[in-house]
């Protein structure tokens, strides 16, 4: 781990203002490299990237709040977050920022093969039938820990207030 916090920097300095796609799956990146991920993110250069892919890494769990704040100050149309060990307890800052108008251009979101169960999917759902949210266009959930939607739940999602969401794939 910290093997691409030089790259991460070099980012965050301006060294590659047109970056439109960040791709470090399965590159065995730890905190510290989220960490400095999240710098570059919150710079003025990352205003291009359109597609960042982190998935694969399930060293990085305990930097993603601190990415998950760093994405409050940019914007992206596909984030992967497959196979990092995200749970529950992290998924506050993705719903903070799928609230946020940083998150307007999201069309694919793709969170397979996590921690997350049936209270963050509810979590999840609730919010991206929000107003404000992004119109997701793929929603992947696959192989995670969501077991049944308990039918409360379930019928206060299709009942509620909230915006229509057509998905074209939904895993």
């Amino acid at each position: 781990a910290g093997a691409l916090v030089a790259l991460f920097d070099a980012l965050a300095a301006g060294r590659c203002v047109l970056l439109s796609v960040l791709e470090v799956e399965n590159t065995g990146i730890g905190e510290a490299d989220l960490a400095h991920l999240a710098g570059f993110l919150r710079s003025p250069f990352a205003e291009n990237l359109a597609r960042l892919n982190i998935s694969m890494n399930p060293l990085v769990t305990a930097a993603l709040p601190t990415f998950f704040r760093g994405l409050l100050e940019g914007s992206m149309e596909t984030l992967f977050l497959e196979g990092i060990s995200l749970s529950g307890a992290e998924i506050g800052g993705l719903v903070d920022w799928l609230r946020s108008r940083k998150a307007a251009r999201l069309k694919h979101l793709l969170l397979k093969s996590n921690l997350l169960d049936e209270a963050a999917f509810y979590a999840l759902v609730r919010t991206l039938i929000r107003k404000e949210c992004p119109r997701i266009q793929v929603f992947d959930f696959s192989r995670n820990l969501i077991g049944n939607l308990d039918a409360q739940r379930r019928d206060e999602l299709i009942r509620g207030d909230g915006e229509d969401v057509t998905f074209e794939q939904v895993d």
